[in-house]
Order: structure tokens, then sequence, then C-alpha cells
């Protein structure tokens, strides 16, 4: 038999063409074949053109009356029918895989995950999903989801909602608890970010609001600003300041004696696991400060003047003396510091600022320590 051919072009889509002539090879019809892949007989005609060219053989004898294939069509239909077979059986597993999960989970989970992972999770998941295997790994530091190729992590809703139903809430206080949270972590229209893309500050919110799912009436914390940069320090505060307000006993274990001083209503120190009465005036001994008060006052008027009324004051000293500001300490406290004032203004000096405190924190420290602490 004389070999057929027609000019080869360049190589391009290498399954272009290939249904079409699968299609008439079976049906021994261009029109047939068109009604079957639903397209024109003139693109079915065109189409196997195409892959002649690419193929530089005739793939197809054409008549007025039928349709045959050539030798070189009969080989190439014959080697393909399996391979189509292949490719239908693999594109019926890859569709039944919407209706049964399967192929591996990979997880990071913190360690405080793991009882409730090991007791519950992984036995029901396992139980509805046989044919998934997972990988589990155990990191309480940074994660990356979609860096270190993870599959799935917490959202923030996600998040409170496990919570709520590990503190057994029941609906619809469970949803409403939740909203709450949200609310008082300033995180309603990030509830479906990932937990782990938070900040250390927007994280440390998110965990009070967590552990008030369940209106608690005592709230334990132990150095819950470690950590933070300034300005999610101060955001801290104002969100303990607002659930103080709202009723919460809140007890604060912590070093930072400067936010301790901003919030707290009453302070107590700890050495050696047991509470420390600070140094009173009686117990210090011969040479010892008593209990003092400092005022900070800006004045108009006279300096002379006002230090004459200094003068007056058994104890007053002045820390601090710059224009019409001046730093008193006296001994005393508020009884004293409104006389100081009330003497004052008598004596026709106007006063533009007063400001009268104890001594801060780190001082109460310092003094009931000892300068260099324990």
């Amino acid at each position: 038999m004389a070999k057929q051919s027609v000019s080869a072009t360049p190589q391009r889509n290498l399954f272009e063409g290939l249904p079409q002539f699968l299609a008439v090879a079976r049906l021994a019809s261009f029109r047939a074949a068109a009604q079957e892949l639903g397209v024109t007989p003139g693109a079915v005609s065109q189409s196997i053109k195409t892959l002649e060219a690419r193929l530089g053989v005739l793939l197809f004898i054409r008549t007025t009356r039928n349709v045959a294939l050539t030798e070189a069509g009969a080989r190439l239909a014959d080697r393909l029918s399996g391979i189509r077979e292949t490719v239908e059986q693999a594109i019926e597993q890859t569709s039944a895989l919407q209706d049964r999960p399967s192929g591996t989970l990979r997880l990071c989970i913190r360690r405080m995950a793991i009882p409730t992972m090991i007791e519950r999770a992984i036995p029901l998941f396992r139980k509805s999903y046989p044919e998934v295997s997972l990988d589990i790994e155990v990191r309480d530091g940074p994660i990356d989801l979609v860096g270190e190729g993870f599959d799935a992590g917490m959202r923030i809703g996600e998040f409170l909602e496990f919570f709520a139903d590990a503190f057994r809430l029941k609906e619809p206080q469970r949803t409403t608890a939740v909203e709450r949270a949200l609310e008082r972590a300033g995180l309603v229209d990030r509830r479906n970010d990932f937990v782990e893309h938070l900040s250390l500050g927007w994280k440390q919110r998110l965990l009070i609001s967590k552990i008030l799912l369940h209106e608690p009436k005592l709230l334990l914390l132990d150095e819950p600003a470690t950590g933070l940069d300034p300005l999610a320090r101060i955001q801290l505060r104002e969100q303990l300041k607002r659930l103080h307000t709202e009723g919460v006993t809140i007890l604060i274990s912590s070093h930072i004696l400067s936010d301790l001083e901003d919030i707290c209503t009453r302070i107590v120190f700890i050495a050696e696991g047991k509470n420390v009465q600070e140094s009173q005036t009686a117990a210090l001994g011969p040479g010892a400060r008593p209990a003092a008060i400092r005022c900070e006052l800006e004045f108009e008027g006279c300096l002379d003047d006002v230090d004459r009324v200094m003068a007056s004051f058994s104890g007053a000293q002045v820390l601090e003396r710059k224009n019409s500001f001046l730093l008193v300490e006296m001994p005393g406290g508020s009884k004293e510091a409104s006389g100081l004032l009330r003497t004052l203004l008598d004596a026709g000096i106007t006063i533009v600022h007063f400001d009268a405190r104890g001594p801060g924190l780190e001082e109460r420290y310092r003094r009931t320590f000892g300068e260099h602490g324990r």
C-alpha cells in the first residue's frame, strides 16, 4: 500500500483533536460524532484536518458514502482506546473524592490541645473519614500555615466557638457569648482571620475574651502584659478597666508595676510565697522616713510668696523646682495635701494645677524590699 502523507506542522497541544478523532473512529461518521460532541460537522472536520497536519499522516479515507480509518488511523485508535479507559477511570475516581475525602491532612496544634485531640477529636475524625490520614505536628511557637504547608488552621470565630463548646454553652447563649467575645476583643470584622496571623497584642485580647465566654465573676491573669509593645499594653489596660466596670473581679500577678498602678484598686506584695506587710512608720526604726505624699503644683504669682507658705509646713521638702512648677513631698496623706492647697489659696496664690498622690508602686516596692529587692 502506498504511503499517504501530508506536511507536518510544529507540535502544539498534545490532546488537541483526539476527542474528535476517537468519536469519528468509533461512530464512522463525522455528523454523528459532531452530534455527540455538541459541535458542528464542520468543526469536527477541521479538528481532524489539524490533527492529521500535526501528525503528518492521513487518519481517515473519506468518500461521499462512508468514512474509514487508514492503517495509521487504525493503529492510533487501537493505542488510544486503552488510554481513554484509563482517563475515564481517573476522572471517575477524582469525582468520587467529592463525596468521600481521602489523602493526608497536615495539622499543627498546641501542646495544651493534645488531650482534647487524643481523647475526642482524632477518634471522631477517623471514624467519620477513615480514608484520610493525619500528619500532626505539636508546636507552641509561631506558625506560618501557608508557607509551611499546613492544610488547616483555626479561625478566630472557630476558636471562640470551640471554647464555647468546651464551656458547654447551649444555644442561644452560645452564639450570644461568641458575638460578645468578638466585640470585647475588637475582632468582629476579623472573625474569619486565622488566629496564628494575629499579633501578640491581639492574641492576648482574644485570649482574655475567650475566658470570659461563660461570664465568670473572677478573672486570674499571670503576667498578662509580658512581651507586648507599648500600644498593646495600653489597649490591654483599657480592656481590663472596662471589665472592671462590668463587675468582673480581676486578680493580676505581674512585675510591670507601672501597669498595675494604672488599673488596680488594691495592691499586695508577695515574696517567697507569702504576703509581705508594707513597712509602716512605727516599724521603720530611728531615722526612717514616715509615710509621705507628693504634690505637684503649678502657680501664678511670686515665687517668694510660695516659698513662705512652704516654710510654714513642717517637713515639707521641695524636690523639684522649675519656673512656676514645684514638686513637694510632705509627711501625711490626702488630708495634709488638702491643707497645703487651702493655705496656698488663702495666701492669694493662684493655683493652675494641683495633683497630690502617695508614693508610686515602685517607691513602695523599694521601701518594702530595700534598694536591692529580694
